[in-house]
């Protein structure tokens, strides 16, 4: 859970930031890294106050005995990050013109996704959503951070070693138990009882049944960013390279930054400036539209 006092916690995991005079239908997600400490989680939750100091900002962690857990748990586990999304959709709903039922408010939600660990937890906030409401999640962009790659169990094992809190019994007994959860995985995709996770996630951002991403000037604008670096030892960087091609080639408006100096989620260390812009572009300020006279 966030230790961040202005965050309210819904869950062990997931947690909500409400400023004091919220702007109606603005709303970022952080879906974190796996097992990410409160420290450098605040990083990120600070320059989003700053950048967006009027939207609301969902906090979802990604502790490791979740991430590890079963897929019923899992979905559990999401759950309460299922109200606050609907709420500002809800208000966005209740600003509404009377003399002609055009809403007032479009929805400005953005998703930013770190690691796998984050993008496993979107993945079934996604399919929750669908599930509970019938309807694709509406977004007006996506960042990707440090996220997606396509898995494998030395890939996945290496993953999960650096994540392991720095704690004598985690040590000793985590490598173990990880081992264990993804050699059954790995079993269990070989024998074709479950498609491989990783791939599951990549495609489900191009899912249109679970998510409709566009901007609030321009519907039809699908926006992704992606962070990468050829230095990041968890998540290869062709993996996400591959992502944003395909996105490309799927029509979306692609914003690729590539470094060669910086580990896994930690890109804003060291191009503060860079990451800061990319992140200011895909937000946008959205536009109220016009309120036209009942005379």
């Amino acid at each position: 859970m966030s230790e961040n006092p202005s965050f309210r916690s819904l869950s062990h995991s997931i947690s909500l930031y409400e400023p004091l005079e919220p702007s109606k239908g603005e709303l970022v997600i952080l879906a974190t890294w796996l097992s990410g400490t409160a420290k450098h989680i605040a990083k990120y939750t600070s320059l989003y106050r700053v950048l967006a100091p009027k939207a609301r900002i969902l906090l979802i962690q990604a502790p490791l005995d979740s991430f590890l857990a079963p897929y019923p748990i899992q979905t559990r586990n999401i759950r309460p990050a299922i109200n606050p999304i609907a709420q500002v959709l809800e208000d966005c709903e209740s600003e509404t013109l009377s003399n002609s039922g055009h809403s007032l408010v479009t929805p400005h939600v953005l998703l930013h996704v770190f690691s796998n660990g984050g993008a496993n937890n979107v993945l079934q906030l996604l399919k929750l959503w669908k599930s509970e409401t019938g309807t694709p999640m509406p977004l007006c962009g996506l960042v990707i951070d440090s996220a997606l790659a396509t898995g494998g169990y030395e890939q996945n094992y290496r993953g999960f070693q650096q994540s392991i809190p720095n704690n004598a019994i985690f040590r000793l007994l985590g490598p173990v138990a990880a081992g264990y959860a993804l050699l059954v995985l790995e079993i269990s995709i070989a024998l074709g009882r479950y498609p491989r996770p990783e791939t599951a996630i990549r495609q489900s951002f191009f899912d249109e049944m679970l998510v409709k991403v566009g901007g609030p000037d321009n519907l039809s604008t699908k926006r992704i960013c992606y962070f990468a670096s050829k230095a990041d030892q968890n998540t290869p960087f062709e993996n996400i390279v591959s992502h944003s091609e395909e996105a490309k080639w799927r029509g979306w408006s692609v914003d690729l930054h590539l470094w060669d100096d910086t580990g896994h989620c930690n890109h804003l260390g060291k191009h503060e400036k860079e990451y800061v812009k990319a992140l200011r572009d895909i937000w946008m300020p959205k536009k109220q539209n016009p309120v036209r006279s009942r005379l």
